[in-house]
């Protein structure tokens, strides 16, 4: 321990159960090829005394392959005080596991991470080069990218999903969805924002309650698209034949490509379900 931060190595010859507990500040964690685990603590704002006192009842501990980080302000003063805020940088083997719980902290997770699960109160989250993803925050935004699944969800924010290889399901209240490519099963669902879909290939769920939903490119699979206020965008990719199902309370339906219910043998297909209220459906050819 020195004056102004804590820093600590264990003998990490494996992939490690890490767990991690604060309140507030920034969390970090990457996967590095490495035989050590790192834990460095320092108070966000240089010179936070009331940081540094938490920071010394802090417990940072290893069994076996697991190691718990739990930065805690029990014990420091009155709990009507804001929580001081502290910087949380770890770095472990490739492949380990990772949960974090925080109060009010942003969190950054990537580098090869196995199964990931990152929680905050009112933070944004980051995930970036991990295996199966489950982010939750009450407030912020989501950001993943190169991970094999994700199941993301936000009170208050916005959910930016890249380059997953299965599975996404997204659940916000107040933001807008935006994933590039699905090749998973998946649901997207907002009460109220935007769904953007660059591509997919799978069967997939898009919902919003106030807001549009555009596909860009639909390959094959099932696509179910409904809004109760806003409009429907959809294309088709060149060769896949498509079965239409379009529909729009007030507003209008408008289709530059022929539906089918009986694709030659070979081609590639999409059933296509969209719904809207009050708005338009496009659905038109894409390249």
């Amino acid at each position: 321990m020195t004056s102004s931060n804590y820093r600590r190595t264990f003998p990490a010859p494996a992939p490690m159960d890490v767990s991690i507990t604060s309140r507030s500040g920034h969390v970090e964690v990457l996967a590095a090829d490495v035989s050590e685990a790192e834990v460095h603590l320092r108070p966000s704002r240089s010179g936070d005394t009331e940081a540094l006192a938490v920071i010394e009842r802090a417990t940072v501990e290893q069994h076996g392959n697991s190691l718990r980080v739990e930065v805690s302000r029990q014990g420091t003063g009155p709990s009507l005080l804001p929580d001081p805020a502290i910087d949380i940088q770890v770095t472990v083997p490739q492949a380990s596991t990772l949960t974090v719980h925080t109060g009010s902290a942003n969190i950054r997770a990537g580098g090869g991470l196995a199964e990931t699960s990152l929680h905050t109160g009112s933070g944004n989250i980051t995930a970036i080069g991990c295996t199966d993803v489950l982010t939750k925050t009450g407030s912020g935004d989501i950001q993943v990218d190169d991970v094999s699944s994700v199941r993301a969800s936000s009170g208050s924010g916005n959910v930016n999903v890249e380059r997953c290889a299965g599975r996404v399901d997204v659940n916000t209240a107040s933001g807008d969805v935006r994933v590039t490519d699905l090749a998973g099963d998946s649901e997207l669902r907002t009460a109220s924002g935007n769904v953007e879909i660059g591509s997919m290939s799978a069967r997939v769920t898009a919902k919003t309650a106030s807001g549009d939903v555009r596909v860009q490119r639909t390959v094959e699979g099932t696509l179910e698209a409904k809004t109760a206020s806003g409009d429907v965008t959809i294309g088709v990719a060149s060769g896949t034949a498509a079965k239409l199902d379009c529909s729009a309370v007030s507003g209008r339906v408008r289709s530059d490509l022929a539906p089918t219910d009986a694709p030659a043998d070979g081609d590639r297909t999409v059933a296509v379900s969209a719904k809207t209220v009050s708005g338009a459906i496009t659905v038109t050819r894409s390249n």
